[in-house]
């Protein structure tokens, strides 16, 4: 059963389909992803994970990780736009080069990362588009 009780099908248990209407937040609370059509609109996300290891990095060896790595599962019937937002430590990103951090996504099956436009904010923000 989800949080509030047996009848709900929201956070938790083994058989929880889906996180729901609000933002999701990794469990480090360094990444956020929610639905551009509304803070509570179905934000189309199935899974939300921090990854041990970056994967692919031997084959790019200019990209350096900042913080952690995730891997995003979305609803494939959800096709509304999502924003995510990286949250990073400023002790994580090599001196003078904060102005060059960019965000990569390395999707299903492919062994090349791709860019996503990013826009920089002062709080340590990085933010996307994510489809």
């Amino acid at each position: 059963s989800g949080i509030g009780g047996p009848n709900t099908s929201g956070i938790g248990g083994p058989n929880t389909s889906g996180i729901g209407g609000a933002p999701i937040l990794s469990a480090d609370a360094q990444v956020v992803i929610y639905s551009k059509d509304g803070f509570f609109k179905d934000n189309g996300v199935d899974m939300l994970q921090i990854l041990s290891a970056v994967p692919e990095l031997d084959r790019h060896p200019w990209l350096l990780p900042v913080g952690q790595g995730y891997k995003v599962t979305l609803d494939p019937d959800e096709e509304g736009s999502r924003i995510i937002g990286l949250t990073y430590l400023q002790r994580d990103v090599p001196e003078g080069f904060e102005n060059t951090l960019r965000v990569y996504f390395l999707p299903d099956g492919f062994s090349e990362w791709q860019r996503l436009d990013t826009r920089r904010f002062v709080e340590n923000l990085v933010v996307a588009d994510l489809q």
